[in-house]
């Protein structure tokens, strides 16, 4: 299935017409329609406001593989986005951290944490 396949998809799922998706993401409705059509593909920015507005993750727009095709510069950038949306601030900008270590950085890492949680005063109350 393509990307604008899925976009008209989601689009009916939540019962919104060409005009109200392409109003509540600031694109003309002829323009949803030629992205529905296939005859015009969206950039990644475009791809994200439309998700945005229909609460989906920009990936199951476009297909991980489709866009890791498509995108493969900012594959892994899209993907940390969609994951920021169900973490909190704290866990996302550990893991964006934890990415920038090496092996030997990250090991250092877990056993850092290992450690942390020993200790009652920086746990969650069970």
């Amino acid at each position: 299935m393509k990307t604008g396949e899925r976009i008209k998809n989601y689009r009916i799922k939540q019962g919104l017409t060409q005009r109200t998706l392409g109003e509540s993401c600031g694109i003309a409705e002829s323009t949803i329609r030629r992205y529905e059509l296939g005859s015009l593909n969206p950039k990644i920015e475009t791809l994200k406001k439309i998700a945005d507005a229909l609460g989906v993750p920009v990936a199951d727009l476009a297909g991980w593989s489709a866009f890791d095709d498509q995108y493969p510069h900012l594959a892994d950038e899209v993907k940390l986005l969609d994951l920021a949306k169900k973490i909190d601030e704290n866990t996302f900008q550990l893991n964006e951290l934890f990415l920038q270590l090496n092996d030997s950085g990250k090991a250092k890492a877990i056993d850092a944490l290992s450690d942390l949680v020993m200790i009652e005063k920086y746990t969650k109350e069970k």
